[in-house]
């Protein structure tokens, strides 16, 4: 688990206009990927990471985000009496994630969504995840790989302007070739 880390933002307010017809009706995130709504894959990684708290953010008509990591005591009283007890831990586990939500008023864009979580996110550091892309791995997931490399992160050495206007501002390899995670405190286009 993640101790730099505690906090999510998971932007679901969009339009979805690039899967009209099918998000007119019903949310983006929504949107099955065989038999699991795109948003379940994106908590369950922030879950596995270690990050325990979650703002999602919506907007008109998304109220299904909302109310599918809702409790369902009807629908889990008729799984049980079905004997379905593999699909009712997997619905009750879905529910025992602590989301916070709020609505963005005006669909203006991703960077205004994020300024919405200003609040929950109260100067601590943060991460915003979305539904679009998604990527599966059986060991460990992605965003668990980025926290650990934050949570081991060198700062770049300072320069004199002179330095950074022949070799460039940040960034580097390590000697292994593996890509390790820098601290950017400023950054600069050179000629």
């Amino acid at each position: 688990p993640s101790s730099i880390v505690r906090k999510a933002v998971v932007p679901v307010a969009g339009f979805g206009t690039s899967f009209l017809p099918e998000t007119k009706t019903m949310p983006k995130a929504m949107l099955p990927i065989v038999d699991i709504p795109a948003i379940q894959f994106v908590i369950e990684e922030i879950t596995k990471s270690g990050i325990e708290e979650i703002l999602l953010i919506s907007g008109h008509a998304k109220r299904a985000v909302e109310d599918h990591f809702d409790s369902s005591p009807e629908l889990e009283d008729q799984l049980f009496q079905s004997g379905k007890t593999a699909l009712l831990e997997e619905i009750r586990d879905i529910s025992k994630v602590n989301f916070h939500y709020i609505r963005q008023k005006q669909q203006r864009g991703l960077g205004d969504a994020i300024l919405c979580a200003k609040d929950f996110i109260d100067g601590e550091p943060f991460i915003v995840a979305l539904p679009d892309d998604i990527i599966l791995n059986d060991e460990e997931t992605g965003l668990s790989q980025l926290l650990q490399l934050l949570a081991g992160q060198e700062k770049v050495p300072q320069k004199n302007q002179r330095q950074e206007k022949q070799d460039g501002a940040a960034g580097k390899q390590s000697d292994e070739g593996a890509l390790r995670a820098q601290v950017v405190d400023a950054f600069a286009n050179m000629p």
